[in-house]
C-alpha cells in the first residue's frame, strides 16, 4: 500500500513539470478595434481574449512590447503595419511577425481584430507562431456585449 502511494507521488512529481512545459508562451497584441466603439466594448474584447487564451498559453504581459511591436513593424514595412492593423495580414505582415517572434522569444502571436458597420461586427482572430498562421473570422449582427465576448472566446479555441 505504502509502495503504491509512493509510485503515485513519484510519477506526479515527475509529470508536473513535463506538463508546465507543454504551455506555450505568447504575446497578446492589443484588439484593433475599427469603427464606433465604446470603450466597454474594446476592454471587454481585450478581456474575453485573454481570459480564454491565458487557459491555453502564458501570456507575455509587458506594457513596452506594444511601443516594441509597432516600432519593430514600422521599421520593416508600413504594409506590414497596415495589414495587421486592418485585418489582411499576408507575406509581408507574417514574415514581419515571425521575425517578432523570434526576436521577443516568445512561441506565438494574436491579434483581434473588429470592425463595426453599422450593426454588424466582424470579428477576426489571428494566430502566428513559427510554423503556421491561422485566421478565423466571426459576424454578429445587433449583438451586446457578452455575446460579442462569447464569439471572441470561440475564436479562440478555432484557431489554436
Amino acid at each position: 500500500m505504502c509502495f503504491c502511494l509512493f509510485v503515485q507521488v513519484l510519477v506526479l512529481f515527475f509529470l508536473n513539470p513535463l506538463m508546465a512545459n507543454e504551455r506555450k508562451t505568447v504575446y497578446v497584441f492589443p484588439p484593433t478595434l475599427i469603427g464606433d466603439f465604446s470603450p466597454d466594448l474594446g476592454k471587454s474584447l481585450d478581456d474575453a481574449l485573454r481570459k480564454e487564451l491565458n487557459k491555453l498559453h502564458d501570456l507575455v504581459h509587458n506594457p513596452s512590447y506594444e511601443d516594441a511591436t509597432i516600432n519593430f513593424f514600422s521599421r520593416q514595412s508600413d504594409q506590414a503595419l497596415d495589414q495587421l492593423f486592418y485585418g489582411d495580414c499576408r507575406k509581408i505582415c507574417l514574415d514581419s511577425i515571425r521575425n517578432l517572434i523570434q526576436k521577443m522569444r516568445i512561441d506565438g502571436f494574436y491579434h483581434l481584430n473588429s470592425n463595426l458597420d453599422e450593426e454588424t461586427i466582424r470579428i477576426q482572430l489571428l494566430k502566428v507562431d513559427s510554423n503556421e498562421a491561422r485566421e478565423q473570422t466571426d459576424f454578429c449582427e445587433n449583438c451586446e456585449i457578452p455575446e460579442i465576448a462569447s464569439r471572441v472566446q470561440k475564436l479562440v479555441w478555432q484557431v489554436r
